[in-house]
């Protein structure tokens, strides 16, 4: 089980929230993405890549450019 205490690291909350992240989304049947302007950088959830129909480990930026 993830731990968000006051006492666990930064990693181990972020890692706690994306895992919540994770779940909401799967539930909700939803997806979430993030675009970073300054390196053009797409990044989607992975249930974003289960709703466009392609695996986790596709690199989201490459195949927009592709189009």
């Amino acid at each position: 089980m993830l731990d968000a205490s006051p006492n666990s690291s930064v990693i181990d909350n972020l890692k706690f929230h994306t895992h919540i992240q994770d779940e909401v989304e799967a539930i909700a049947g939803v997806g979430s993405w993030e675009f970073k302007l300054a390196t053009k950088q797409l990044s989607w959830s992975k249930e974003t890549y289960k709703l466009h129909g392609l695996t986790f480990e596709q690199n989201i930026t490459s195949c927009l450019s592709r189009r």
